[in-house]
């Protein structure tokens, strides 16, 4: 019941009143849906139930019986229940439940607003087409005492429809919150990179405290020159509160004005201007982060406080530079790439101690090899010898455990990869890159449920980030969530005028659920839109076309699509991993696997595709192929599909 215990303290005659009405209405609802009140504790039931959908159904009847009853009532009269739902194994003992599904249970229930159900993902599965009311999914949770993320799912009830908007904003806590981009008023609009930088190192530096979730600047670049209202933005963004301000640069002295804002009324919670040389803007930064985290009453431990004190570099020039790059670098495009590289370089220069620009260096050789912008021994002997140095200056940042994590996955050292991933979370969990990595070496390791929570977790982080999202259509698709994958290739399609993108991954939903001549009519668009951007068509969406027209029984334009492949630069990075798929494709087999023992000598040789290929059962159980999985010590097991 919500607000029983505020209410024993104010008017316990009413409370205890309403508490003996409350388990008379239920009890005969249970027996209905043939539930077995196991106990009650206080004012809370806990019920068994013959199925999932039995409990939903009793839920729902539950909640539409109190709403018609609180219609006629007042306000303190009124019967508020939360319902949590939650389908597992359980131990009976002496007439009662123990064990994690109990404990699962408990805590889903809290996050039910008033009057509301939420259910878990086991529950979602059972129900999700046999109820009539829609069922949205809640960001990643994680519960107190439950050591993994679960996934919660909201039933919107129709008679609370109404309220959807508000209710959608109140549902996220005020320590979910995200920092808008702060605005330049400052006289030259050059220094807008200088505003932007703002916003990046106090988003650092709020990530760094424990109990904070911090949206990642990516997704919060979309609100520069914003005409939303604070309410509309939470609600994208899921959060509970936002953070905004303005930068004014004038000579040699900065003031930065800031405001904490609660998402669901609007009213500031903080306010506070700073007038101070530029050269302490390292100290503004910390007093903010201070100022929010005491306004949402977080307790600061140590480490905390030494998180937001820590002064990246010496050098107001290396750090204006450094943050500039980093902006660059999540664009991917080669120019971007290029640009940020030659920034990182700068930004050394000026600070050869600064350890954060060592591992942003890093990252960018990394991807312009990955891309095949550079050449792949450059970018492998280059990414070693930065790494080694940020090391030497800094051994307890998430970047540079992130760029570690990244190499080791390159030399297919899974193991060690996963470690130093871990480490990068334990030291920032608001770390979306390290998630997002993350979830490639799991899918890699094929332990697809924990990849799909690594990338759920960086979706958290960094909702609105483009390369992140382009991440999930596929793995929603592969668990049989049509409904999500769809919604999430509609956001790829907002967040980017690349066409292709999205039919991409429209092609690749197809492909999963075995609908391979939708899947080629979508991977022929994207191949073809493709074609005419920067940097031409990704190798791997020419041989999943290739892979496509085979399985149509389109073998000559397979065929052309494998020549089309041939031509590329046989050097270029990635292009052994392609072809050996395409010529899986069309039966040469000899030649196929040829070129992916190449590609995994190059280190080009991707798992996570190896296993997600629509091909034949004899090519998946074939020596070689299976030998390639034994050389990295992994075992070859595959995606399922729905064919």
């Amino acid at each position: 019941m919500v607000g029983f215990t505020l209410l024993t303290q104010r008017q316990e005659d009413i409370a205890l009143k309403l508490l003996e009405e409350h388990r008379k209405i239920l009890r005969p609802v249970f027996e209905t849906y043939k539930g077995r009140v196991v106990k009650t504790i206080g004012d809370a039931f806990l019920a068994e139930f013959e199925s999932a959908l039995n409990a939903t159904n009793c839920a729902v009847e539950i909640q539409r019986i109190l709403h018609d009853l609180n219609l006629a009532r007042s306000e303190h009269n009124k019967m508020l229940v939360r319902i949590g739902i939650h389908a597992g194994d359980v131990v009976q003992r002496e007439g009662d439940l123990y064990g994690d599904a109990v404990n699962i249970a408990s805590r889903v229930e809290p996050l039910a607003a008033p009057g509301g159900i939420c259910i878990t993902e086991q529950v979602y599965l059972e129900v999700r087409n046999k109820i009539p009311y829609q069922i949205t999914k809640l960001s990643p949770q994680s519960l107190k005492n439950i050591s993994y993320p679960m996934e919660i799912y909201e039933i919107v009830l129709p008679w609370l429809a109404q309220a959807g908007e508000e209710r959608a904003v109140a549902r996220f806590p005020k320590t979910r919150l995200a920092v808008l981009p702060f605005v330049n008023i400052s006289p030259d609009p050059n220094d807008s990179y200088f505003a932007d930088g703002i916003t990046e190192e106090i988003i650092n530096s709020l990530s760094n405290l424990r109990g904070l979730r911090v949206i990642a600047r990516t997704s919060i670049s979309k609100y520069k020159d914003h005409s939303r209202s604070i309410s509309e933005i939470a609600r994208e963004l899921q959060v509970g509160s936002l953070v905004e301000g303005s930068v004014r640069k004038f000579g040699d002295r900065v003031r930065i004005t800031a405001q904490l804002i609660d998402a669901e009324s609007e009213e500031h919670l903080w306010a506070e201007s700073f007038d101070r040389k530029i050269e302490d803007i390292f100290e503004i930064q910390s007093e903010i982060a201070e100022r929010i985290s005491k306004s949402l009453k977080l307790v600061l431990l140590e480490g905390d406080r030494k998180n937001i004190e820590r002064r990246p570099t010496k050098s107001v020039s290396a750090y204006a530079k450094y943050l500039k790059a980093r902006i660059l670098l999540r664009e991917r495009t080669k120019s971007s790439m290029i640009d940020a590289k030659n920034l990182f370089e700068e930004s050394i220069a000026d600070d050869p101690d600064f350890a954060e620009a060592y591992a942003g260096l890093t990252d960018a050789y990394m991807l312009l090899g990955q891309y095949a912008h550079i050449s792949m021994e450059e970018a492998f002997r280059r990414s070693n010898d930065l790494l080694s140095k940020a090391l030497s200056l800094n051994e307890d940042l998430s970047e540079i455990h992130t760029s570690l994590g990244g190499i080791l996955h390159w030399e297919y050292k899974f193991q060690e990869a996963e470690s130093e991933f871990r480490n990068a979370i334990s030291i920032n969990p608001n770390y979306a890159t390290a998630h997002h990595w993350y979830s490639i070496v799991l899918a890699d390791m094929g332990r697809f449920e924990d990849a799909f929570i690594e990338s759920r977790l960086a979706e958290e982080a960094d909702p609105l980030s483009l390369v992140i999202s382009g991440n999930l259509p596929f793995q929603y698709a592969t668990r049989g969530m049509r409904v999500e994958a769809i919604k999430t290739i509609e956001k790829i399609e907002s967040l980017s005028e690349k066409k292709y993108l999205a039919d991409a991954a429209r092609a690749d939903v197809y492909m999963i659920e075995g609908e391979f001549e939708k899947s080629l009519e979508y991977m022929r668009k994207a191949v073809s839109e493709e074609k005419m951007v920067e940097g031409g068509v990704e190798d791997l969406d020419l041989a999943t076309l290739a892979l496509l027209y085979s399985r149509v029984g389109k073998l000559d334009e397979a065929k052309l699509t494998v020549r089309e492949l041939q031509s590329f630069p046989k050097d270029r990075f990635g292009v052994s991993f392609a072809l050996g798929i395409a010529l899986l494709g069309i039966g040469n087999l000899e030649d196929g696997f040829n070129h992916l023992e190449r590609s995994y000598e190059e280190l080009s040789l991707k798992f996570r595709y190896l296993r997600a290929l629509p091909i034949e059962d004899e090519v998946k159980n074939h020596p070689r192929f299976v030998a390639l999985f034994k050389r990295a010590n992994l075992q070859p097991n595959w995606y399922s599909m729905h064919e």
